[in-house]
């Protein structure tokens, strides 16, 4: 099986400080090839980073947790 991880969002999160960060979905793509059938994609799970590449945990709705210095941010209304 072939996997692929491509970006597939990203958007900005701001910190209860007014601190902003930019924090980008990966996901996880693997080819599926039937018999009968073309090949095609398949959506796997996600994982979020920064853009400086920290890890980042998502908590619930639009609210993630910065790994390592434990900040909580949430997501910016557009």
């Amino acid at each position: 099986m072939q996997r692929e991880v491509q970006e597939t969002e990203r958007f900005t999160a701001v910190s209860e400080a007014g601190k902003e960060f930019t924090v980008v979905e990966m996901t996880t793509f693997t080819k599926f090839q039937p018999a009968s059938r073309a090949a095609q994609w398949l959506r796997g799970g996600s994982e979020y980073v920064l853009s400086d590449g920290s890890d980042v945990s998502p908590l619930g709705e639009d609210t993630f947790k910065i790994l390592g210095n434990d900040l909580i941010i949430r997501r910016a209304q557009k």
